[in-house]
C-alpha cells in the first residue's frame, strides 16, 4: 500500500505540502481564457502529476534520511506514512504499519507508558507538542533500550492536520552520559580524597575548585577562596614566588610544570609552608592546577631526626671527655682541699688577713670543681645510663611518690600547689628505680621552676611550711600515672603505663622549642641551672625503650607525657610493640614535641 496514496478528503502532512504548489492557471483569468485546447489541457495535467512525484519523492528522501524513529498521524490516530529508521527498530513492513491505529503498531505497555491515546487528543486538540521524555523498554530477547519521544502537530490554514511521533534510540548517548558522570564522580572522589591541596585556577589565578584538604590545611572554606586569586592567601613575601610561577607558567606553554616552596595563610594567621607543583591545563581554558603538600609534619621529622644524631653523637663524645675530665679534676679537688684544710688552721693560728683571703679562695676552688663534678656526671649518665642491664620489675607508684616527695620543698619555695595521683592499680614496669626517679625529679622540676620565685628564701622546711600556709599558691603541678591499653589484633601486646606532670606555667617562647632538649640549654639565670634535666630525661626514657610528648599551650600551662611498656604479668617482659614503626620517628623514638615546652633544668 502506498503510504502518500491517501483520499483528499484525509489531508496528510505530505497532501498539506502538496496543497502549496501553485497551479497552473489563475482563478481572476476570463472564461475565455480558459478555453484550452485538449493538447494544452492534456500537457497541463502532465506537468502537474510530474512536479507531484518529485515532491513525493523528495518528502520519502527526506523522511527515510532521518536518523530516528518517525511516525506521521491523522486525526483519527492512524499512521499516514513511518519512515525506514521506524521500521528497521521495530522489525516491521510497511504495510504492517501505515493505515493501523497508531496504539496498534506499539506493544501494549509502550502505548501504555506512554499515555499515547490521551497525548495525541490533546495534540491535535492545542496544536502544542507533547511528550519530550524519556522510557525504558526491553523486547523479549533483546537487551534494555531508552527512547526519547516527542509529539509535533502540523498546522495548515490554522488546522492541525497531523501530528509527528518522533522517537530516538538514546541508549548508547545514556550510556556515555553514565560513564562520563561516574568518571567524573571518581574524579571528584580522587580529589576529595587525596591528603595534599588540589587546587584549580582560571588563566588570571583565581581559585575554581579548593579540596577537603585544603579546607583542613588552611582552616578556610571552598566558598570563602572562591574566586580569589590564590596569590592573596600566600605570606608576603612568597606572594611574588607564586605570582612569578604563574606567569612563567603563562608566557612558556611547553613547559610542563613548575615546584617551588612558598607559605600560606592560615586562617588563624599563621604560616604553613606548603611544597607545590603548579601544571598549566591541557584545554582551551588557559588555566592551572596546583599539587600543594603541607611541610609542616615532615620538617617537623626532619628536625627531630637532626637532633636525635646530634644527641647520639653527643653521647659518644660525653662519655670520652667526662673520662678525661675526672682525672684532672680529682688532682684539683684534692689540692683545693689540702690547700682549704692547711689555711684555715694557719688563718685560725695566726690570725692573718691574706691566709683568710686564701682560704676563701681555696672554698671557692673547691666548691667550682664540686660544681664541675656535677656536669661531668651528668654528662656520663647523659652518655650511658645502663638502664637495660640493671633493670628489675617495679611498681612505677612507689617511684612517683617518692619524686613527688623529693620536690616538694622546691614546691614549697616558690609557693607551688604539688599533688599527686596514682591510683589504686599497680602500675608494674622493667626499669631501675634510680633512673626513673631522677627522671620523674626532672620533669617535676622544670615544671616548678617554670614559676617565679618567691621574694622571701626560707631557711628551713618549717618556715617553708609556714609560709605556704599564709601565702596563697601562685601555681599548680600535678603527676598522675594510669595505664593505657592500645591492645588490637594487629598489636595484641600493646600496654603502656602513662604518666603526666601538669602544671599552669606561663609555657615557652617559640624560638626556644627547637633548643629545649640541647644539652646545657637553659633559660634560667646563670647558676640556676646546668640545662641537663630534659636532656638526661631524654636518655633515661630512650633506655626504658618509651617515648615521651610534650604540649604546652600560651597561659595555658604545660604537659609532660612519659610512656613506658608496661611488665607483662603472664610472661614477665615487656610489651615488644615499637609505637614508632615509621623510619621517619624510629630515629626519634624518644621525643615528639607538638607544642613549645619551657627550658631549664
Amino acid at each position: 500500500m502506498d503510504a502518500f496514496a491517501t483520499p483528499h478528503d484525509e489531508p496528510s502532512g505530505f497532501q498539506a505540502n502538496s496543497e502549496s504548489i501553485p497551479l497552473v492557471g489563475s482563478a481572476t483569468e476570463t472564461v475565455g481564457e480558459l478555453q484550452p485546447s485538449v493538447a494544452a489541457e492534456t500537457s497541463n495535467d502532465g506537468a502537474e502529476a510530474g512536479a507531484e512525484a518529485r515532491y513525493e519523492r523528495l518528502y520519502r528522501m527526506v523522511l527515510d534520511g532521518t536518523p530516528t524513529s518517525v511516525l506521521i498521524i491523522d486525526p483519527q490516530h492512524k499512521v499516514v506514512s513511518a519512515n525506514a529508521n521506524f521500521l528497521l527498530k521495530s522489525r516491521t513492513r510497511e504495510s504492517e504499519v501505515v493505515g493501523k491505529r497508531v496504539e496498534a503498531v506499539f506493544p501494549s505497555v509502550i502505548a501504555e507508558c506512554l499515555n499515547l491515546t490521551a497525548r495525541l487528543r490533546r495534540a491535535f486538540a492545542t496544536g502544542e507538542p507533547q511528550g519530550g521524555e524519556r522510557i525504558n523498554y526491553r523486547a523479549p530477547g533483546s537487551p534494555s533500550r531508552t527512547f526519547f519521544y516527542r509529539l509535533v502537530p502540523f498546522k495548515w490554514a490554522g488546522r492541525v492536520e497531523s501530528v509527528m511521533l518522533v522517537m530516538e534510540d538514546v541508549t548508547e548517548i545514556d550510556r556515555l552520559g553514565r560513564e562520563a558522570r561516574r568518571a567524573e564522580r571518581h574524579l571528584a572522589s580522587v580529589v576529595e580524597s587525596a591528603s595534599d591541596l588540589v587546587v584549580s585556577m582560571d588563566r588570571f589565578g583565581r581559585i575554581l575548585t579548593w579540596n577537603t584538604a585544603a579546607e583542613r590545611i588552611t582552616g578556610r572554606a571552598e566558598a570563602s577562596v572562591f574566586g580569589l586569586p590564590l596569590v592573596e592567601l600566600a605570606q608576603g613575601c612568597d606572594q611574588a614566588t607564586i605570582r612569578a610561577a604563574l606567569e612563567g607558567l603563562s608566557a612558556q606553554k611547553q613547559k610542563p610544570s613548575i615546584s617551588f616552596e612558598a607559605e600560606l595563610k592560615h586562617a588563624d594567621g599563621r604560616a604553613i609552608p606548603i611544597a607545590w607543583v603548579v601544571s598549566s591545563m591541557r584545554d582551551e581554558s588557559g588555566g592551572f592546577v596546583a599539587l600543594g603538600r603541607d611541610l609542616t609534619e615532615p620538617r617537623r621529622w626532619r628536625d627531630q631526626l637532626l637532633r636525635a644524631e646530634k644527641l647520639a653523637a653527643l653521647g659518644v663524645m660525653a662519655g670520652g671527655i667526662a673520662h678525661e675530665i675526672r682525672n684532672p679534676l680529682a688532682v684539683v679537688s684534692c689540692a683545693a682541699q689540702m690547700l682549704l684544710e692547711a689555711e684555715s688552721e694557719e688563718a685560725a693560728r695566726l690570725a692573718d688577713p691574706a691566709a683568710e683571703l686564701r682560704r676563701q679562695c681555696a672554698e671557692k676552688i673547691d666548691k667550682g670543681v664540686r660544681r664541675v663534678a656535677a656536669i661531668v656526671e651528668n654528662l656520663l649518665r647523659f652518655a650511658r645510663t645502663g638502664a637495660r642491664e640493671r633493670s628489675t620489675p617495679l611498681d612505677l607508684r612507689t617511684v612517683a611518690a617518692e619524686a613527688v616527695e623529693l620536690t616538694r620543698h622546691p614546691a614549697r619555695l616558690r609557693r607551688v600547689d604539688l599533688s599527686v595521683q596514682l591510683g589504686e592499680e599497680p602500675l608494674p614496669v622493667m626499669g631501675v628505680a634510680d633512673l626513673l626517679r631522677q627522671l620523674l625529679v626532672n620533669l617535676l622540676l622544670n615544671a616548678i621552676h617554670a614559676f617565679e620565685e618567691h621574694d622571701h628564701h626560707p631557711s628551713s622546711s618549717e618556715e617553708a611550711e609556714d609560709v605556704s600556709s599564709k601565702v596563697g599558691a601562685v601555681g599548680r603541678v600535678e603527676l598522675v600515672a594510669f595505664p593505657r591499653d592500645d591492645s588490637s589484633d594487629h598489636a595484641p601486646s600493646c600496654r603502656w603505663i602513662v604518666v603526666e606532670v601538669r602544671d599552669n606555667g606561663p609555657g615557652i617562647s617559640p624560638e626556644h622549642l627547637q633548643h629545649v632538649f640541647d644539652p646545657f640549654f637553659t633559660t634560667r639565670p646563670v647558676g640556676g641551672g646546668t640545662g641537663m634535666g630534659l636532656t638526661i630525661a631524654h636518655a633515661i626514657v630512650r633506655e626504658h625503650r618509651g617515648f615521651i610528648e610534650l604540649t604546652s599551650e600560651p597561659n595555658q600551662g604545660t604537659v609532660a607525657i612519659v610512656t613506658l611498656p608496661r611488665l607483662d604479668d603472664a610472661a614477665g617482659r615487656e610489651s615488644q610493640h615499637d609505637p614508632f614503626s615509621s623510619p621517619f620517628l624510629a630515629a626519634e623514638r624518644v621525643f615528639s614535641v607538638s607544642r613549645p615546652l619551657r627550658g631549664g633544668n
